[in-house]
């Protein structure tokens, strides 16, 4: 099967070689590319990217370009290995990261909707509103602190993920000056 490959060098190139039916786009990040001086992604625009393409059932490649005299042909697989093995090991980080804000943002969800029932007890036994109130901003605070580690945070780690999924899958290129 044939696929339309894009190269694209910023996000609107991306997003015109997406709308006109690329089936896959390949890129280079700033430290990465052999065009240093053009348009590339930069870390933020990159994971951006590549949710843009994922969404819309684009594949996506990166590519890293190493240009050097001293790296002969046995090196090269070790250089390789060396490179995935460094973000392999930043994606067990990441993984980790997620499963502790996942455990954490649980954890304030079930101590916030315990003192809202300790508020609703207090409330019952007519203690004095000062004392309600106070549980009630403390309970709130929990569960806003639990909506923000399940959602906000936990998003934000799932993109970093994306990006060093790229980065361990990416293509490498050798060259001799």
């Amino acid at each position: 099967m044939l696929d339309l490959l894009s190269p694209v060098g910023d996000f609107d190139c991306l997003k015109a070689a997406v709308q006109n039916g690329a089936d896959s786009v390949y890129f280079g990040a700033d430290l990465f590319s052999a065009r240093a001086f053009a348009s590339n992604f930069d870390d933020d625009t990159l994971a951006k990217a590549i949710n843009y393409a994922k969404i819309r059932g684009v594949k996506t490649n990166l590519t890293l370009n190493i240009y050097s005299n001293c790296i002969d042909e046995n090196e090269k697989e070790t250089y390789s290995n060396a490179i995935k093995n460094y973000f392999t090991l930043k994606l067990n980080d990441v993984t980790r990261e997620i499963k502790r804000t996942v455990f954490t943002g649980i954890l304030f969800s079930i101590v916030g909707i315990i003192v809202l029932a300790l508020m609703f007890l207090l409330s019952n036994l007519e203690a004095k509103a000062i004392w309600i109130e106070c549980v009630n901003i403390f309970a709130w605070v929990f569960l806003w602190e639990a909506v923000d580690k399940l959602f906000i945070e936990r998003n934000k780690l799932l993109l970093k993920i994306s990006r060093l999924s790229s980065f361990i899958n990416m293509k490498i290129n050798y060259y001799n000056k």
